[in-house]
């Protein structure tokens, strides 16, 4: 076990973002979270971040290295690519610069690149995003949304990143959010899914599987939603 959650819920004043709930992240194992808007994905991967801390319960994590890319990260626009990397680096304490260029030519970026951040497609940031959450050579990495504003080349990359990632270090655990049930059946080994703040699934994608004729129709049975 690589992280254990206990009962763990989260309110914003009256508002219930996170029912308690209960399961545990294995090592070497890669997750997929989805649910629909407001069901509390993004919630969830601030707790497990250390964010934000939960109102009831607990979380137990090993002693790891982190790497998180949790919605839009607030990038220091004036910096390029690579200055931003070296920011975090330095702010962590990770001590391989070479890395750092790595993990952005992972992503497809130049890291000999002079262009400011704030010139930056919507698509460049979502690469500069995720190159951000494994330029330290994690063991434990969560993408919230990673996939979104990436063209077909850029979700090629992801899922050969996440490929990479797994097969540099056999014990890595994900944890990636999306609206997109195929590409997390694509990506992960398990399912979490969420409404209302709910967990109402948490298994295995085979077992996922046996819940409808297909991944939408699966989808739609857990979540007790009419197809449109």
């Amino acid at each position: 076990m690589l992280i254990r959650l206990d009962k763990v819920s989260k309110r914003f004043g009256k508002t219930t973002a996170l029912q308690p709930t209960s399961f545990n992240l294995e090592r070497g194992q890669s997750y997929g979270l989805i649910g629909p808007n407001g069901s509390g994905k993004t919630t969830l991967l601030s707790l497990l971040s250390g964010y934000h801390k939960p109102s009831t319960g607990e979380i137990h994590m090993d002693e790891i290295r982190l790497g998180a890319y949790v919605g839009m990260t607030g990038f220091f626009e004036h910096l390029t690519a690579f200055e931003w990397l070296t920011v975090l680096s330095e702010l962590s304490g990770f001590k391989e610069p070479n890395y750092l260029s790595k993990s952005l030519h992972a992503v497809g970026l130049n890291p000999d690149n002079s262009t400011k951040i704030k010139n930056f497609s919507f698509g460049m940031k979502q690469r500069l995003g995720i190159a951000s959450a494994i330029f330290n050579k994690p063991a434990f990495i969560m993408f919230d949304e990673p996939l979104n504003g990436l063209d077909p080349e850029g979700i090629i990359m992801f899922k050969n990143l996440i490929q990479s990632e797994r097969n540099r270090f056999e014990d890595l655990c994900t944890v990636i959010s999306s609206h997109r049930i195929d590409d997390l059946i694509t990506f992960c080994d398990n399912l979490i899914i969420l409404k209302e703040g709910e967990a109402v699934f948490k298994g295995t994608t085979e077992e996922f599987k046996s819940h409808g004729a297909d991944n939408d129709s699966a989808y739609l049975e857990l979540t007790n939603q009419q197809a449109v």
